[in-house]
This record gives C-alpha cells, structure tokens and sequence, in this order.
C-alpha cells in the first residue's frame, strides 16, 4: 500500500524505519507557494515597456491602468493590469501637460514597469514612470504617415490650390457647442449677418472626443450635398484656445482627406499660433485662431465694398467726361452742319440763276424737242399694250382649258369617293343590326339579373312579414301562456271597462276556454269549453 506524498505531514502517518525518507515533493501551502514565485518576480527589474493605454481609472489613492499589446494586423498580442499611486499619477500627468498632452486611453505610451505577484490579487505591474516624449511622438509619426500617403494620392494640395475668395456671400462654420473661440467669431461677424452683407450657417461638432474626427466628416459631407444645390464661399473650421494635445483628435487621415477634397475654400481658425496641426497644413486659408478667421472675413467684405465705392466714383467720373466731351462734339457738329447748310444753298441759288439765264434763249427750241419725245414714247406706249392685251387673251384661254381639266379630275375623284362612300353605307346596316342586337341582348340579361334581384328581395320582405305574422298569431300568443278576453260576439276585449261591462267573457287559453261573468265563473259539465267552442251560458254542475 502506498503514501501520497501529502500524507507524510499528517499525524499518524511515519514511514517505516527501514525506507529513507524523500523531502523534495512535500506539500505546502498555496500562499507559501505564491511568496515564493513573488518573491522571484520582485528580483526581476523594472523595464521600459513599449504598449498602448487600454484602460485608465484614476482615484484618490490608486490609479488603476489596463496595458495592451497589438501586431500588425491589430490582433491582440498581451494585456495586463497594473496601476499606480496618486501621487505618481499626478507627476505623470504634470509631465504629460508640460508638452501640451492627455494622459487617456488609446495613447501609445513608454511605460516603466516593475512586475507584482500578490497571492491574492494574482500578477499586476507598477507604474513607475511614463515617457511624454514617445506619446508626443506617436502622434508626430501617424500625422507624417497622413501626410505621405494623401501627397500620394494626388489631394494633399487640392484645396491649397483653390482661388482664395476676394468677397464673401455664404460662409459655413464648424465649431464645438459653447466655446469661447466661437463666442470672439461671432461678435465680430453677427454685425455682418445683420447688414444682411454675409449669411453664416453654424454647425456644432465635437473636437475633444473619441468620435470627434467622424462627426465632423459627417458634417463636412452634408455640406457638401448643400453646397451643390446653393455654393457656399467658404467653410471655416474653428476652435478656441486650449492645451495643445487637444489636437491630437484631429490627426485623422479620413478628415485631413475631407478638408482636402471641400469644393470650397476652408478656413482653419484652431488654437493658438504655437498651435499647427494638419488641417492648417491642407488648408486653402489657414489662420491661428477664430478671431483671425472672423477679421479676414470682415476685411474682405470691407474690402470689396470699398473697392465698389471707388469703382462706382470712377465709373461717375468717366462718365460724366464723356458726357461734356460728346457735349462739345455735338455743338461743334450742329455749327459745322449749320455753315454747311447756308454754303449749299448758297451755291444751289447760284447754279439755279444760271440755269435760268441758260435758259431764256432756247426755251421755242426745247419745248418742240419736248413735244417730239412725247409723241415718240406715246406710240411706244400704245403698242406695248396691246402686245399685253393680247399676251393676256392667249393665258386666258389656257386657263380656261387648264380649269376644265382640272375641274373635269376633281370630278372623277369625288365620285370615287361617293362610291365608297355608298359602299361602306350599305354595309353599315348588317354591323348595325348586329350592334343594336348585342345591346338588345345586354339589357335584357341586366333586366333578368334585375327581375332576379327584386324577387330575392320580395322573398326576403315576404319571410320577414310570414315571421312577424306567426310571432302575433292568436295560437302563437296562448301558447306562450297568454289569454285572450272576447265578449258574446267573439270580438276581443282589449280594456279593464269592457271586461267589467260584458254580461259574459270568454277566456282563451291554451288548453281550452272558460266562460266568465261580472259575479263569477261559469263553467260547463266538463269545467272547460272546448277551444273555440260556441259561447252559451251554462250553470255550475
């Protein structure tokens, strides 16, 4: 029989003298065990651990962490808990707001590490110390990898190469709810909206949060649908003034992308001038903070109202120039016309005297020359009307033969028409007949349905009333337990009074008749009258 190596530490249980005794597989305790494998763990040394931030719990004492490890496909390598003291916590985040950074979850951090093995709490490690500097770091990395990869792509420079807008007509603005940055922008350009010089649209987006880049993707595309149906001249993207590591939630390819491919110009207006991020880098416009942005604005508007000002004084000015030029043109022209005039008729009096003194010598001889060519062109005349009159009798003639063809063919075609005309009027009948026929035939099948349905109807009144007749039939009424009082006559007596009046009652009932008179009943041999029976006065057996 053998001993479990456990059993050798029971009272009771000693081996036999005769065998050697074997130590090495003793049991001990649980905790025995774990302050041993602690106290190995302690002799390890602390080490600067390369991870990322999972978890962070700050308290009033212990600050407690979650630590994770990924590859490169983002598969989760090793986790572990661990925390620190509140006073270690608070160096830490000290060091991390020197240079402009948040201590939070997601970070990549260089951590120091000193391992723990609690028998109770299990394996945790201790935060000694945590580099700001590779965090800082990180984030510069991830914005050089955006940068390479949209210069790639060809966008990096697309709305850097936009046309920076001379004046400003619809200006859409992008800022967080309630920040102070928002509140200097709009008390300089609300007097601008109110001169209904520029209309702003106000979006509010979140700049500080996890999900901070998406929604403001999210808004940047529903501007963009607007901006097709009514084009916006410019986007402003702005923030007040804050730490610097606020701005790492805007280091995000999707949205550096998005301000890349605006059909619009934007404008950035993110915390102070120390403060460059890369929306500033892609930017068409890129300005410090929102009051910069709201200046630029107002000092374009200013600008090209003032442009307008010296533009319209001058377009006034040329204008009234050319009126008094063209002025004095027209005055010298109406004198040079004037002088023109009196030279012309001077010089047509002049010709016109001459002509007449001309004249005077040769007037016998010119008017029988006159005469001579008026005989000349009236026998000219007289023959070529009548080489018309008679030009014109030979067309006549022709469109007298011409008409008569015509008409004689107009003719023939109206009879061709006439004879289809009757030919298809004398097959109209048959087609007619048949028409009228089929109707005939529809209105004496919708009378039948009719003459059908009327009858259903009448069969139906008639059940009803056959059912309120049985329900109020005399025989119906006594064998529901009901009498019927009649007098002499037989005819019903339907009153208290004519029951007290009647010499003698008859008393229907379902099972025969009685016969009553104001002092009593008065009954038959048998006590009952046959049902229906003749009504005669009998006495009491």
């Amino acid at each position: 029989m053998s001993t479990h190596p456990a059993d050798t530490g029971r009272a009771g249980s000693v081996p036999p003298a005769d065998l050697p005794v074997d130590r090495t597989n003793e049991a001990v305790g649980l905790k025995a065990y774990l302050d041993g494998v602690a106290a190995q763990v302690k002799l390890v040394p602390a080490a600067w651990v390369r991870c990322e931030l999972l978890t962070l719990k700050p308290a009033n004492k212990f600050v407690r962490m979650e630590f994770v490890e990924h590859d490169a496909t983002g598969k989760k390598l090793a986790q572990v808990n661990g925390g620190c003291w509140a006073g270690v916590y608070r160096r830490i985040t000290e060091a991390f707001a020197a240079v402009g950074l948040h201590l939070e979850p997601g970070a990549k951090v260089l951590v120091k590490l000193t391992s723990r093995l609690d028998a109770n709490y299990g394996y945790s490690v201790e935060i000694e110390d945590i580099d700001p500097s590779y965090s800082l770091g990180d984030l510069k990395a991830r914005a050089e990898a955006i940068r390479k990869r949209l210069t790639a792509a060809g966008i990096w420079e697309r709305n850097r190469a936009l046309r920076r807008p001379g004046d400003f007509l619809r200006v859409a603005v992008i800022s967080p709810s309630g920040a102070a940055g928002l509140g200097d922008f709009r008390s300089t350009v609300d007097r601008l909206a109110r001169a209904a010089l520029v209309e702003f649209t106000f979006i509010e987006a979140p700049f500080q949060t996890a999900d901070a880049a998406a929604r403001i993707v999210a808004e940047m595309r529903t501007l963009y649908r607007a901006h097709q149906a009514s084009p916006f001249c410019a986007l402003a993207i702005i923030r007040g003034g804050g730490a610097a590591g606020d701005l790492a939630y805007l280091v995000d390819e999707k949205l550096t992308e998005a301000v890349c491919k605006m059909p619009m110009p934007v404008m950035t207006g993110i915390g102070h001038e120390r403060d460059k991020n890369l929306l500033d880098e892609v930017a068409c416009i890129p300005l410090d903070t929102p009051s910069k942005v709201a200046e630029h604005i107002r000092t374009a508007v200013v600008g090209a109202a003032q442009a307008a000002d010296r533009a319209f004084v001058e377009i006034r000015s040329q204008a009234q120039l050319a009126v008094a030029h063209y002025d004095r043109g027209i005055t010298a022209a109406e004198t040079e016309i004037g002088r023109g005039v009196r030279d012309s008729l001077s010089a047509a009096e002049r010709t016109v005297r001459g002509a007449l003194e001309g004249l005077r010598p040769d007037t016998r001889n010119s008017l029988d020359a006159a005469r001579d060519l008026v005989l000349q062109a009236e026998g000219v005349a007289l023959a070529a009307a009548r080489a018309r009159r008679d030009a014109a009798c030979s067309g006549l003639d022709a469109a007298r033969k011409e008409i008569a063809r015509l008409a004689g063919d107009h003719l023939l075609a109206h009879e061709r028409q006439v004879m289809r005309a009757l030919g298809a009027v004398t097959a109209e009948p048959p087609r007619l007949l048949d028409g009228v026929a089929r109707d005939v035939a529809d209105q004496l099948a919708e009378v039948g349905r009719s003459a059908r349905m009327g009858l259903e109807t009448a069969e139906r009144e008639i059940g009803r009333v056959l059912t309120l007749a049985e329900a109020v039939d005399p025989g119906t009424v006594l064998a529901a337990g009901y009498t019927i009082l009649r007098n002499a006559v037989g005819t019903p007596l339907s009153a208290a009074s004519l029951v007290a009046a009647a010499p003698l009652v008859r008393a229907e009932m379902r099972d025969g008749a009685v016969l009553l008179r104001p002092d009593g009943p008065a009954f038959n041999t048998t006590g009952i009258l046959p049902a229906g029976g003749p009504l005669q006065e009998t006495t009491k057996p």
